[in-house]
């Protein structure tokens, strides 16, 4: 019998503000050439050498959005999908990072396009299910209740 490996060597981060029309995340369309050229995606990427999930969240938000912030948090949940290319079930931690309504998007060469939308609208834009359960999970714990303290992550904001 052969198993099917499980990778954690990436990290998702869904970027939430707060606005007079209500809660908005962020969404980044993906460069062309890129494997998923021109789908909207949250900001993910790989753990490197010697990093810790959580740092590799803030560093990945930073390098591909400009974003930082100290409300920075873990929410216990983790995407999880089959990867045929790797032949594995990757399950990536997911981090939600509250930021101002004026902070301001600065996209790397990752990213074609950046755009603030309402979670309904999020869910319906993004292509895959499991992006989806995990705009639910940052929805209903980060937007329709206060975020927990305990999820805060404070070493991200230095304090």
């Amino acid at each position: 019998m052969t198993d099917i490996p499980i990778r954690t060597n990436a990290v998702v981060v869904y970027a939430v503000r707060h606005t007079a029309r209500g809660a908005e995340v962020l969404l980044l369309k993906r460069s062309k050439g890129d494997t998923l050229d021109e789908f909207w995606l949250h900001c993910a990427g790989r753990i490197e050498e010697g990093e810790k999930g959580w740092q590799a969240a803030v560093r990945e938000l930073r390098e591909e959005t400009g974003l930082e912030t100290p409300d920075f948090y873990s929410t216990n949940y983790c995407e999880q999908f089959y990867s045929a290319g790797m032949d594995a079930i990757c399950m990536l931690p997911l981090f939600v990072a509250i930021v101002p309504e004026t902070a301001e998007v600065k996209l790397n060469d990752e990213h074609s396009a950046h755009v603030w939308v309402g979670f309904d609208a999020a869910r319906d834009m993004v292509p895959f299910n499991n992006q989806r359960e995990c705009l639910d999970v940052v929805e209903r714990n980060f937007v329709k209740r206060k975020p927990p303290e305990f999820s805060r992550i404070r070493a991200a904001s230095g304090r």
